[in-house]
């Protein structure tokens, strides 16, 4: 806390138009580049750190400050400096999560499934007899959450991915002597184990709802999403403009990826008091998903839509 205090007034030393983010000690200066000029500014408010940390006697470590570059902008290359010249990089770990230049995060997900895999066997090795009662509490604590840490930012989306994920759930649930013959899908119904897919698809609402209802510091959520007023359409009346993508980097960002699954949910659902009655509306909502137990499937509103008007039916003749 200390350490906190003495450092908060660092962002007030860089007054040229770049923004500045502090986590614990890690500082991070970022602009956008347009021009030579963007260069020098961003350049400049290097300099004012420098100076900063030199009236303060807290120095920047020379050899873990690295830059990096993202975007397809075919300007000339320009370094920066501070304590010497700072080394270029094409991925660094930032809060447990790997970021890479081109943002496709094949980089950390190879190392998150590496882990995940040696939990797995670690766990095969440990016991000799496995049953599911022992299993699954073993498996959602130490293995899974290695593979949901921070999803909503390296999201999968390619094919290959997909698969890399979701192997190593069904790797893990074939352990099992007495499901070992039944295929994927039967285990993780056994199990009532989702797929990892899904899992990421009701993460994603869950987080939206938090957005929308303003539950996040407002400041760092402006400009996520742009609502759309006066909505008459089916579905809510939260609901969010979905913009044109041109690349499917851009396309499969969480603030455009989780658009039209929000837009479908029905107006019982989003106007939840809570985080979590939002949650348990969801899952009624979206009980009998495909995707809970298919990895491949898409979520399917019209599915929830039918289900939801089919158990109002019933609870009416019930009554």
């Amino acid at each position: 806390m200390l350490f906190v205090i003495f450092i908060n007034d660092l962002p007030e030393a860089a007054m040229n138009g770049n923004k500045v983010y502090l986590y614990a000690d890690d500082t991070k200066i970022y602009r956008t580049i347009q021009s030579t000029e963007d260069c020098d500014r961003l350049q400049w408010d290097l300099d004012k750190l420098k100076e900063w940390t030199e009236r303060w006697l807290l120095s920047f470590h020379p050899e873990k400050s690295k830059y990096m570059r993202l975007g397809r902008t075919t300007m000339e290359e320009k370094g920066y400096s501070m304590y010497g010249n700072i080394s270029k990089t094409g991925n660094e770990k930032d809060i447990g999560v790997i970021i890479d230049d081109t943002l496709n995060f094949s980089i950390h997900l190879a190392e998150k499934i590496n882990k995940a895999n040696m939990l797995v066997g670690l766990i095969r090795r440990t016991f000799q007899h496995l049953e599911p009662y022992i299993f699954k509490p073993l498996y959602t604590a130490l293995v899974r959450p290695h593979l949901e840490y921070a999803n909503l930012v390296w999201c999968p989306h390619l094919v290959k991915d997909l698969e890399a994920v979701e192997n190593v759930q069904r790797r893990a649930t074939i352990l099992l002597p007495s499901l070992k013959e039944l295929s994927y899908e039967e285990r993780l119904r056994k199990l009532s184990l989702p797929t990892f897919a899904y899992r990421r698809s009701r993460g994603d609402q869950i987080e939206t709802y938090k957005i929308v209802t303003g539950l996040y510091d407002r400041n760092c959520t402006e400009g996520l999403f742009e609502f759309r007023e006066g909505s008459s359409t089916g579905g809510n009346s939260r609901k969010i403009f979905k913009p044109r993508a041109r690349l499917d980097l851009r396309k499969y960002f969480f603030n455009n990826r989780v658009i039209n699954n929000w837009n479908e949910l029905p107006e019982w659902v989003v106007n939840a008091d809570t985080v979590k009655s939002f949650e348990v509306r969801l899952d009624k909502f979206w009980e009998g998903q495909e995707q809970i137990y298919k990895y491949r499937a898409q979520i399917n509103t019209a599915c929830g839509q039918h289900q939801h008007h089919t158990r109002n039916q019933a609870a009416t003749l019930e009554s």
